[in-house]
C-alpha cells in the first residue's frame, strides 16, 4: 500500500466472518486479497454482489499453486507431472470432447500425453494412460479454469496471466519425456 501510495487505515479481523460483515456494512470500504478469494468473497455476498466490483489493478503477487506433504515424493511428482499434463493439454488442443479422436493423430507430444506411446506411466509409478484419465474425467488446463473460475462460472475471472504462453499469458507445460 506503501509503495502504490495509497492512504489505509488496517483492521485486524479474527475471522474471515467479521471481514465481510464490515465490508457489508460499509464500515470498511474495501478488501483485499488475491483475485480468487475476492471473487468468492463477492459470490458469497448473493444479492449485493452486483454493488461490489473487483478492481483490475494488481498490487501484489501472490501466485496460487499446487501443495501436497512435502514427506510424500511419489504424490508430489504425480500432482506436479498432473499439472503440467493439463496444461500441456491445452496447448496441444486436446479437450475432454476429442480425447479418443486426439490418441489417432500421429503427434508424438500428444502420443506420450495421451499414453498411446508406452512406457512413459513407469515414472509416476502410474499406467501409461494416466493424464489421458485426468482429461476424460476434469478436461485440460483451459476448461478447468473456464469451469471453475472463468467465464463459464460464477466467479467469472478472466484468465490473464493464465492464459497459455501463445496467447499473451504465463502458462507452459514442460516437455512430458
Amino acid at each position: 500500500m506503501k509503495r502504490e501510495k495509497i492512504e489505509w487505515l488496517p483492521f485486524s479481523f479474527q475471522e474471515e466472518g467479521e471481514m465481510e460483515a464490515a465490508f457489508i456494512t460499509r464500515n470498511c470500504a474495501a478488501i483485499t486479497a488475491d483475485v480468487s478469494q475476492l471473487a468468492y468473497e463477492r459470490i458469497a455476498f448473493k444479492g449485493m454482489a452486483k454493488d461490489f466490483e473487483i478492481l483490475p489493478d494488481v498490487i501484489a503477487k501472490d501466485p496460487l499453486a499446487a501443495t501436497y506433504r512435502l514427506d510424500d515424493p511419489q504424490w508430489a511428482a504425480i500432482v506436479n507431472w498432473t499439472v503440467e499434463a493439463l496444461i500441456q493439454a491445452e496447448e496441444s488442443g486436446v479437450t475432454q470432447s476429442n480425447l479418443a479422436a486426439m490418441k489417432k493423430r500421429g503427434d508424438p507430444v500428444i502420443e506420450r500425453l495421451l499414453g498411446v506411446q508406452r512406457g512413459y506411466g513407469q515414472y509416476l509409478l502410474l499406467d501409461d494412460e494416466w493424464a489421458a484419465h485426468v482429461i476424460a474425467a476434469v478436461g485440460n488446463y483451459g476448461e478447468i479454469y473456464d469451469r471453475d473460475l472463468g467465464a463459464l462460472s460464477a466467479m467469472k475471472l478472466p484468465r490473464g496471466p493464465n492464459s497459455l504462453w501463445t496467447q499473451g499469458g504465463l502458462m507452459y507445460a514442460l516437455p512430458l519425456r
